[in-house]
């Protein structure tokens, strides 16, 4: 596939394979003990428990426009403070709530949030969080983007490490990592840059998450002031070849 850079494009298999051999397994998402992130296989290939679920879907919201570390901090106040149940997040005071993940920033919009999600878990769910995997995943989907502070990245975030669904992340370091190897998908819309994902790529919960975790790496190694030399992309990256 030639897409006028006067070399043909590695497919996004091939893209996956690239960036899996230069980052290693990404072993994503992480589930937060004593203040620090484990990013072990056997957390990220097995089906999600109850409480991970919960953990996951609360990472998803504070790590809206802020850094995994700063929802770290969030997490450990959370676990230190309260016990992480949809029960105890509902009923603790949102004031006191936010308090709590200060350091995830937007921190009254983000109790709100939690506050909606964990509604919605004890009455929609009837407190049963493994319910929504029971739903086909169009209908999960829709029910998390109709809870306030949940957009599509979240949502499938939610769905896809937590509950394993095949769902695509679509992120900014996605779109700005096609764009500059010349994949003009990559302007679409959410939907439609996600569903180019699943149309070409196979469904695979693990090879999605593994996938939207390599572009954060990549994305990340990027940004550093060696990025463009040891960059394994750079033979098809119009950004380095400028």
């Amino acid at each position: 596939m030639d897409r006028g850079h006067g070399m043909s494009l590695p497919s996004l298999l091939d893209i996956y394979n690239i960036l899996l051999d230069f980052h290693g397994e990404q072993n994503w998402w992480p589930i937060v003990k004593n203040g620090v992130s484990l990013y072990l296989p056997e957390y990220a290939t097995r089906e999600r428990t109850p409480e991970e679920i919960l953990e996951i879907w609360i990472g998803a919201i504070l790590t809206q426009n802020t850094a995994w570390k700063n929802v770290e901090k969030a997490i450990t106040n959370l676990k230190t403070h309260i016990a992480l149940s949809p029960s105890e997040i509902l009923h603790y005071p949102q004031n006191e709530l936010a308090e709590l993940i200060r350091p995830a920033g937007y921190y009254t919009q983000k109790a709100k949030k939690l506050h909606a999600s964990m509604h919605f878990i004890e009455n929609t769910l009837s407190g049963n969080i493994l319910r929504l995997k029971t739903f086909p995943l169009a209908q999960a989907r829709t029910h998390l983007l109709s809870l306030w502070g949940i957009g599509p990245e979240t949502a499938d975030s939610i769905l896809l490490y937590g509950y394993r669904f095949p769902t695509f992340v679509i992120d900014a370091y996605t779109r700005r990592i096609l764009l500059s190897l010349g994949f003009s998908e990559a302007a679409l819309s959410y939907h439609e840059f996600q569903a180019y994902f699943q149309k070409t790529l196979p469904s695979d919960a693990h090879l999605y998450e593994e996938y939207h975790a390599l572009f954060v790496a990549q994305g990340k190694h990027c940004k550093t002031k060696e990025g463009c030399i040891h960059c394994p992309l750079s033979p098809w990256c119009t950004t380095h070849k400028r």
